[in-house]
């Protein structure tokens, strides 16, 4: 339970939060409810007027919408509750009212203070549940956070649904504050540019109260129960029991024969699905089957996995094409660059990055179809980083060419993910039987 003081023409700010299992208020007082910076200058939610509340109520969950008025933005302060789990989620939608173009940073939508009884007791638990500390500030690495008081056997969880580049979470960095935000630290630095009339709608997060002396059964109970059956993207019905990737042991060196003898051993064993990971096609980028590893087409291996009685997949490097290819040489416009405007590069001999806040976002999103349905493709591998290079961590965050649709490189963190995701809906949307792994992002 989360209570507000709503008055107007008065900051809108949590007064309590109780852990209605125990009956425990964690509220602490000195936060700020969200914080951003606008053009460089620090604002908070002691910034902003309440004016009014919209509430709705459904069978599952109720709905409450804050607006907030200041002297150049408005503020929406999204909340949910859930009848069937102990979860508050909150999100912010930010408008620009005023005659100038704004630039916001430091962007953090839950800015709080909450402690179950004292510093002393209390742990946090990062690393995907495995690391205990007393403070931490994480970012692009834990999309949860576990707060443990072991003396009272109670506590939460603190998560975010934004995307791992640009996502950051912070417990007790300072006394008693915790915090969701976009990665202000490290290579993909969070900024978003609002025109005069545009808006701006953050990611959700969510806070999750628990009583009981194991807090992993909080993270398999309550925690795991919510993420079924609330954000769960997938239709886990259609995910096959086991399947086979043809990357290890054999990488690049894949053939015709090879794949062939290969769904035989797996189809007769048992398996669900036979995914081929890369090396199937000439040059990334153009995304042809190789036809002299495979005379006959893909379509070929992809038709005997099925004869097989297994579903096919197919591996696709998203961002990713070689210098080569037709698609690199006709659009060099379309390729990202560093600062220097040299071209963004992946470790593979050859391989640029392509900017998806480009034109190669519309081209990516016609082949990915067209090759979902050449060869019936039931599980789609997404692979491969589109906004930062994992396997050179500093050395191409971002793009910093000019012409895209991002006005800066930092904008671009957020437009290249942006454009990512409205991918994969799209094919969601047009292949429902195709399960789509975002590998990296």
């Amino acid at each position: 339970q989360r209570r507000f003081a709503a008055a107007p023409g008065q900051p809108f700010i949590t007064t309590t939060f109780t852990n209605r299992l125990t009956g425990r208020d964690y509220f602490r007082p000195g936060g700020r409810e969200f914080a951003f910076a606008v053009d460089g200058q620090r604002l908070s939610g002691l910034d902003f007027a309440f004016e009014r509340t919209e509430i709705q109520i459904a069978a599952d969950r109720a709905k409450a919408t804050a607006y907030l008025g200041g002297d150049y933005l408005a503020v929406e302060v999204h909340l949910v509750a859930y009848r069937d789990h102990p979860v508050i989620r909150k999100w912010l939608v930010v408008t620009n009212c005023g005659e100038r173009t704004v630039t916001l940073t430091d962007f953090e939508w839950e800015d709080v203070h909450l402690l179950v009884d004292t510093p002393a007791t209390a742990e946090v638990w990062a690393d995907y549940f495995t690391r205990r500390e007393k403070s931490v500030a994480v970012t692009m690495d834990d999309c949860a956070l576990l707060i443990n008081d072991p003396a009272h056997a109670e506590g939460f969880i603190l998560a975010t649904e934004a995307p791992g580049p640009l996502k950051r979470l912070e417990a007790y960095a300072s006394p008693a504050r915790i915090a969701v935000g976009y990665n202000r630290d490290d290579e993909t630095i969070f900024e978003r540019i609002l025109l005069p009339g545009e808006n701006f709608r953050s990611h959700e997060s969510f806070i999750l109260f628990f009583a009981g002396a194991i807090p992993q059964e909080a993270v398999d109970g309550p925690y795991a129960r919510f993420v079924a059956d609330h954000l769960t993207a997938c239709d886990v019905s259609l995910v096959p029991t086991i399947t086979v990737n043809s990357w290890r042991p054999h990488e690049f060196n894949l053939s015709r024969d090879l794949l062939i003898e290969q769904m035989d051993v797996a189809a007769d064993l048992g398996v669900d699905a036979y995914q081929v990971d890369a090396g199937w096609y000439d040059l990334m980028g153009d995304w042809n089957d190789d036809r002299q590893k495979f005379p006959n087409g893909l379509e070929e291996i992809a038709d005997y996995a099925r004869a097989r009685g297994m579903r096919f997949g197919l591996w696709v490097a998203l961002p990713t094409a070689d210098e080569r290819s037709q698609i690199a040489r006709e659009h060099p416009e379309w390729i990202a660059r560093d600062r220097r405007g040299l071209p963004n590069r992946h470790p593979i001999p050859g391989a640029l990055t392509m900017c998806l806040a480009s034109g190669y976002g519309d081209y990516i999103q016609d082949k990915l179809d067209a090759i979902i349905s050449r060869y019936g493709v039931e599980l789609l591998k997404l692979d491969l980083s589109a906004v930062r290079n994992l396997y050179e961590p500093g050395q191409y965050p971002g793009c910093y060419a000019e012409g895209h649709a991002h006005r800066t490189p930092r904008l671009s963190h957020w437009r290249i993910i942006e454009r990512m995701f409205l991918i994969n809906a799209a094919l969601k949307a047009a292949r429902p039987r195709c399960l789509i792994d975002l590998s990296y992002e």
